[in-house]
């Protein structure tokens, strides 16, 4: 009986241990259930969509985050002059280390830009990747907009990521909790709207050939396509080319792999709606709402393109190479490019041969220039000279005096190659 006894007491102990265990484990289910009601709460309070559930992280989650890799920043860039930090924000279809099949955009702007993304991203049914720039206390506002664009524009969110770039000596000193808060998706962005260009940003060098070459770095796609944030790609341009590229251009990779496909770009004038298909732009072209991009301020930049052999070009529905150009000084043109190919020169900073030394490059270490039938971008608004910052003619000069080191520096780079940047 006493053996008995003492059995039943060991059963009863045990089942006692597992009851306070299974206490415990109910009380850590409960608090983490409370927590994620809290943070769902927290998002719900919000308006308009932002109270959509996010697919992988609350909003609390996300700003913290955000806030985290601010305060821990050590990257610098190959200068030591600018803060850089990739992927500060990824789109939920953003899978690291990896370059899948796709083509992303890549662009680069200011905090004062970022609204030019609401757009963009409706039009463009792929990836983006977006280097977004800024300084001293501006930095709340940008971290701002991104939040908000990311927490109420859905397609910005599944396809958006982005990178935050500041000078070292412009760092921000403190950053308040102010930024983190999204009180309704209805109120607009447009109230922190510059007209003023980038880099009109009084007593700092817009670093935009970092910025872009952030962008192509953290796109986790094969395929990029530089464009300028206030542009809009044509129509389906992302999944026809797409197509072309898988059907027919990939498997000749010996003849494509040092090719680029120049997309033609033209301007819109103010108040008129941006064409959507080759069809519309041509009907815009006749009556004269519409014209090549930068044909006023520097008509060798893009003409080179060739815009009346493209608009006579047969129609035809599918994407396909309609011509090759060869690379004429000043060209410098909007294209699609394999990952791979040489990356924007950094040190050129402000206005003036950020572009142009990147493409000269391109030319001299073997590139071909295709133009493609019926992908074009279009520019809000016509380009006129006289609307640049007043500093614009300094910083020519100075990238002029770079640009000539520079085609020096490809001499020496490609000793064997027959191009030049003349």
């Amino acid at each position: 009986m006493a053996m008995f006894a003492m059995f039943q007491r060991s059963r009863l102990g045990k089942f006692i241990i597992f009851l306070v265990f299974l206490v415990i484990v109910l009380q850590v289910f409960h608090m983490s259930l409370l927590t994620r009601l809290e943070a769902k709460e927290a998002l719900n309070r919000h308006k308009g969509p932002v109270d959509r559930q996010l697919k992988v992280k609350t909003l609390p989650e996300i700003v913290d985050d955000m806030e985290e890799k601010v305060r821990n920043s050590h990257r610098l860039d190959y200068s030591g002059t600018y803060h850089v930090i990739a992927n500060l924000l990824t789109a939920e279809s953003h899978d690291p280390g990896q370059n899948r099949d796709d083509l992303a955009i890549v662009t680069q702007c200011s905090s004062n830009h970022l609204h030019h993304l609401s757009h963009l991203s409706q039009v463009w049914d792929g990836p983006i990747s977006v280097t977004v720039f800024t300084f001293d206390n501006n930095i709340e506002t940008a971290l701002k907009h991104i939040v908000k664009l990311y927490l109420c524009r859905e397609k910005i969110r599944k396809t958006t990521s982005f990178h935050l770039v500041y000078p070292l000596d412009r760092a921000p000193r403190s950053l308040s909790e102010s930024w983190k808060a999204v009180n309704s998706c209805e109120e607009d962005m447009s109230v922190d709207r510059e007209k003023a260009p980038n880099y009109a940003i009084e007593g700092i060098e817009y670093p935009q050939n970092l910025l872009r070459n952030l962008a192509i770095k953290n796109s986790a796609t094969s395929l990029v396509f530089m464009v300028d944030i206030d542009m809009v790609p044509s129509e389906n341009l992302h999944g026809d080319f797409l197509y072309l590229w898988r059907t027919a251009l990939k498997a000749r990779a010996n003849e494509t792999k040092d090719t680029v496909f120049v997309v033609p770009v033209f301007e819109v004038k103010e108040g008129v709606t941006v064409p959507d298909t080759k069809p519309n732009l041509i009907g815009a072209l006749d009556r004269a709402e519409v014209r090549p991009f930068y044909i006023d301020p520097c008509s060798p930049c893009q003409t080179f393109t060739n815009y009346p052999k493209w608009v006579s070009l047969t129609h035809s529905k599918g994407m396909q190479v309609a011509y090759y150009i060869n690379w004429k000084y000043s060209w410098e043109p909007f294209y699609i490019a394999a990952k791979g190919m040489p990356l924007y020169d950094e040190r050129f900073k402000q206005y003036g041969y950020n572009r142009i030394s990147q493409v000269c490059e391109l030319h001299v270490s073997g590139y071909q220039f295709a133009v493609l039938n019926n992908a074009f971008l279009a520019h809000r608004g016509f380009k006129r000279r006289g609307d640049f910052h007043a500093t614009k003619n300094q910083e020519l000069t100075k990238n002029k005096i770079l640009f000539t080191k520079f085609k020096d520096e490809l001499k020496v780079k490609y000793p064997n190659s027959t191009g030049t940047c003349l």
